[in-house]
């Protein structure tokens, strides 16, 4: 689940730009100025199109960056589904992604059964 203030990002800036806002600046706090430089941190993250359209709505104002871990793990999640379906084994998978090999075997019951 995406978390709401990234959803209300995203409708600024698009979710695709949100999801790399949080995912390379997320769980920290930015004050975003009127105008955001080329070389600012968050025009680096998400393009200065969209900085300029964030600080055009949100310029002068603190922004809490949530982590959006939903999107990360799900994207892992089906890395280690799709691996254990080519056959690789769960014990080289965890140790390849540093999980357990319990977690491997959690994730393919809980991703299966859905």
């Amino acid at each position: 689940m995406v978390p709401q203030s990234i959803s209300d990002i995203g409708e600024l800036i698009g979710m695709s730009a949100a999801d790399i806002l949080s995912t390379k600046l997320g769980g920290t706090r930015w004050y975003i100025p009127t105008t955001i430089p080329a070389e600012h941190a968050i025009a680096q993250a998400i393009g200065t199109d969209q900085a300029a359209t964030l600080a055009e709505f949100k310029g002068g104002t603190t922004l809490e960056i949530p982590r959006n871990l939903g999107g990360a793990r799900d994207r892992r999640n089906a890395e280690i589904v799709a691996r254990a379906g080519r056959g690789e084994k769960s014990r080289d998978i965890a140790l390849s992604m540093g999980l357990s090999q319990r977690q491997i075997r959690y994730i393919l019951r809980k991703t299966i059964t859905r």
